[in-house]
């Protein structure tokens, strides 16, 4: 499953990040919002997280100007 995160500003930078996961739930959430700050895109991979890396990840509130989608 991968799950984008897209920034619409543009203030930050053209560039994306790709971070693949796998149990990752304690840190997924700082990771995603310590970069979605200053790139323009966040790909996460999910490897078959057995936690809840994924919820995590849905719930995640980014701010404004973020769009989110899911790919399976």
């Amino acid at each position: 499953m991968t799950i984008i995160f897209v920034t619409n500003q543009l203030d930050r930078l053209p560039l994306s990040v790709v971070i693949i996961a796998l149990n990752e739930e304690q840190n997924i959430v700082r990771a995603i919002t310590s970069a979605s700050s200053w790139i323009s895109e966040v790909l996460v991979y999910d490897s078959g997280s057995t936690d809840k890396t994924v919820d995590a990840l849905m719930k995640l509130d980014l701010s404004a100007g973020v769009d989110v989608e899911l790919k399976s």
